[in-house]
């Protein structure tokens, strides 16, 4: 199996994404680019948090309560692996490579292969029905076309940010 190298995989030198990767002896934990993926989801959810709310409630039909015990839980496990997004948009970026239009469309199918299987199973653990749960995730894979280029332009400044401030410290 051919062997493709991530921007996360060079930068750590230590991740095996269960992709067909062989994995490292010495496994170390890649603190930084975790910081730089954690900071970027961060912002991205600052920038769309308005618009979760007309999603899930106004258009989706959720009540308020329902929609605040969703996000909770969303958010912890959505933050917790903001790095493993970061290799998801990378594979997607390696697969989809070219101009500007490609980039965009790896950085959405990336958003929304992370982020929809999460958001269903913690709208199904919540109780929130079914037809809901297709109607918000819908929205999302729209929502994910159109505004998931912004998340790799965050992605990507956080990197160029936090790798010049790496450099200037040595």
């Amino acid at each position: 199996m051919k062997k493709i190298k991530f921007f996360c995989l060079q930068r750590a030198k230590t991740l095996a994404i269960p992709l067909g990767f062989s994995a490292r002896k010495n496994l170390k934990i890649p603190w930084v680019e975790i910081k730089i993926n954690t900071v970027t989801m961060i912002i991205f959810g600052i920038i769309t948090s308005a618009l979760t709310i007309f999603y899930e409630v106004v258009l989706g039909g959720t009540n308020m309560r329902q929609w605040w015990e969703v996000r909770i839980i969303y958010n912890v496990i959505r933050f917790a692996g903001a790095y493993f997004l970061g290799c998801l948009i990378d594979w997607f970026r390696v697969r989809l490579n070219g101009h500007w239009f490609r980039r965009a469309l790896s950085d959405a199918l990336a958003l929304s292969v992370y982020q929809i299987p999460i958001y269903v199973g913690v709208a199904l653990f919540v109780g929130v029905g079914i037809k809901i749960i297709l109607r918000v995730s819908g929205l999302y894979i729209l929502d994910n076309l159109f505004m998931g280029w912004l998340y790799g332009f965050i992605l990507d400044k956080t990197r160029n940010y936090y790798h010049r401030r790496a450099k200037r410290q040595k």
